[in-house]
């Protein structure tokens, strides 16, 4: 069985990123995985611009805490988890070329909510471009 890490270590290998780009990838695949765990077997809605599906996900922040390990102790690194999802929108879009002068973009996350409506537990809601969720990494 090949190592699960194989793809990251590879091509980050290949890339030579900066740590602040490789801590990106990781997020993002990090999240993604969650994602795709989190949304088995259930049904969620989706949403169509132009010729693309994007897939609403609801789920709580202590959720994706559970899932990921992560050790809340204060505000501080809730703050910084809440502003993680605020820059998954700066992920690169997706691009189709045309030709020389032709293209369609089309962004990754196109909504990011985070909220806490009732004081006690925040709640994330995000569209997730097709494309992009079911990307073999």
């Amino acid at each position: 069985m090949a190592n699960q890490n194989s793809f990251l270590t590879d091509y980050l290998d290949k890339k030579n990123c900066s740590a602040e780009e490789e801590g990106r990838l990781f997020h993002l695949l990090q999240f993604l995985s969650f994602i795709r765990n989190f949304t088995v077997d259930k049904n969620w809605k989706t949403h169509k611009i132009k010729d693309r599906i994007y897939y609403f996900i609801k789920f709580s922040l202590s959720d994706f805490i559970d899932f990921t390990d992560i050790k809340i102790i204060g505000s501080y690194q809730r703050k910084e988890l809440l502003d993680y999802f605020e820059q998954l929108q700066k992920v690169d879009p997706i691009v189709t070329q045309f030709s020389n002068g032709a293209f369609r973009s089309y962004v990754c996350f196109p909504y990011v909510d985070c909220d806490n409506p009732s004081q006690n537990s925040w709640e994330i809601e995000i569209l997730v471009n097709e494309q992009l969720f079911d990307f073999s990494y």
